[in-house]
């Protein structure tokens, strides 16, 4: 899949092998043990409305909102994250908290 957020970064397809590394490096033991690779043509899917990276001091806070649908005439569920990262060694993150700000994931 391509975004052009990984683009701009160089780190070629999402779940791919630079992308999965640039991930592993930052988050270690706390990065997902599996990449979902749904195609644009699958019929549930999730999409990020917003996304915004903020910096506190020596935390790093991702906050985004999405939606999600199973299909033409399935559910669509909506909500927002916020998830706070702290440092973990020299060169990594952690994951801190993580907190759905409004209102809730698909089951």
């Amino acid at each position: 899949m391509r975004c052009e957020l990984t683009d701009a970064l160089g780190l070629g397809e999402q779940c791919g092998a630079k992308h999965r590394a640039f991930i592993l490096g930052w988050l270690g033991d706390d990065a997902p043990s599996r990449c979902a690779q749904i195609p644009t043509t699958a019929f549930s899917q999730s999409a990020f409305d917003e996304l915004r990276l903020e910096r506190d001091g020596d935390r790093v806070v991702v906050d985004y909102a999405v939606v999600h649908t199973a299909g033409p005439t399935g559910p669509t569920h909506s909500w927002s994250e916020t998830i706070r990262f702290a440092p973990r060694g020299a060169q990594g993150l952690r994951i801190e908290s993580r907190r759905v700000t409004k209102g809730k994931p698909p089951p």
